[in-house]
């Protein structure tokens, strides 16, 4: 089983959100996979405000297009990631065994970012969208590789298994490569296909999307992701979070690209969600003071603090699950 471990340092910027930065192994290619590190929760609303109102006015169009250019960077920046596994494999010296576990790490973490558009219910990743029709289930594939992989790179005798390890790299990139093409801008055979049917631009083709239930499916993956990725039994994942916090303000690891779904909810909802997003903030703030007094005077978190802790935890939740509950109401 594949174990991944955070260490998150927390600090309020002037337009009051939270950013949280986790220790992540190895460079990516692109700019968005480098601030792939820095995970948040979110500009203030203020702030948010003139973000929204930078982009112009709020159409369906918009969002959806937002979303699509959203999804293909996260799967191309895995791809880049994968680029540099796959040289770190085949460059590796007998001192070099460390760069190549921690590029495999990162490999790992940008590709787990992608798992946002598994709960979407399609058209694209989705169980019954057009690439598991086509080509069966990738993305399960993909994981089974990737801990494949991880056995490979993580035994003692990796150099005597290189070659081994290319041809699982090698196939990881192939699989991958199929779920980026589907959401590419460029229509090219069957590469950008499903994209274009997703924004409803294929020339009288009866595959184009219905706008109205791709936003529907949008805010019903957003819920079901935050019940099934971010809630856990007794704490929230924040690096899950923040993917979510990326579709829901039309974010690119954390930097507003376009408007995203929130800018279509009624003004009713948006406030709900706003609340509850603040009341997060102020929780994770609360946390992140109470972790770090304990660790400065370096001793083990007293019954009572592990209690506090708890509780916030256990109010985050709520919180989460109340976002969730306003999204699936949408129907």
């Amino acid at each position: 089983m594949l174990k991944f471990f955070y260490l998150f340092i927390f600090f309020v910027t002037a337009v009051g959100g939270v950013y949280a930065q986790p220790m992540v192994s190895g460079n990516l290619n692109t700019i968005e996979a480098q601030n792939a590190a820095q995970v948040h929760v979110g500009p203030g609303h203020n702030h948010l405000k003139q973000l929204i109102n930078s982009f112009g006015e709020v159409t369906p169009v918009k969002v959806l297009t937002n979303y699509a250019n959203t999804a293909y960077r996260y799967y191309d920046n895995s791809l880049n990631a994968l680029n540099d596994l796959e040289y770190a494999i085949t460059s590796a010296q007998i001192n070099d065994i460390e760069a190549v576990r921690s590029s495999f790490d990162t490999a790992f973490d940008a590709f787990g970012l992608t798992a946002i558009f598994e709960n979407m219910g399609g058209p694209i990743d989705a169980s019954s969208g057009w690439v598991y029709e086509k080509y069966g289930n990738p993305k399960k594939r993909i994981y089974e590789d990737f801990e494949k992989l991880e056995d490979v790179i993580k035994s003692d005798d990796f150099f005597e298994k290189r070659d081994r390890a290319l041809s699982i790299a090698t196939e990881l990139k192939g699989k991958l490569t199929l779920i980026s093409d589907a959401w590419s801008a460029s229509i090219i055979g069957d590469k950008g296909l499903y994209r274009a049917a997703f924004l409803g631009k294929l020339h009288n083709d009866a595959r184009n999307l219905n706008t109205k239930n791709n936003l529907l499916a949008i805010r019903n993956g957003l819920a079901n992701y935050i019940n099934k990725n971010i809630v856990k039994i007794d704490d929230m994942d924040r690096s899950a979070y923040n993917s979510f916090l990326d579709i829901l303000f039309g974010q690119r690891f954390g930097r507003k690209t376009g408007h995203g779904i929130y800018d279509l909810l009624s003004k009713s909802e948006r406030r709900k969600i706003s609340k509850a997003l603040s009341a997060i903030n102020s929780r994770f703030r609360r946390m992140d003071l109470l972790t770090s007094k304990v660790g400065e005077e370096g001793g083990a978190m007293s019954k009572s603090e592990q209690k506090r802790l708890h509780k916030n935890n256990q109010y985050l939740i709520s919180q989460a699950k109340k976002i969730a509950g306003i999204l699936s109401k949408g129907n």
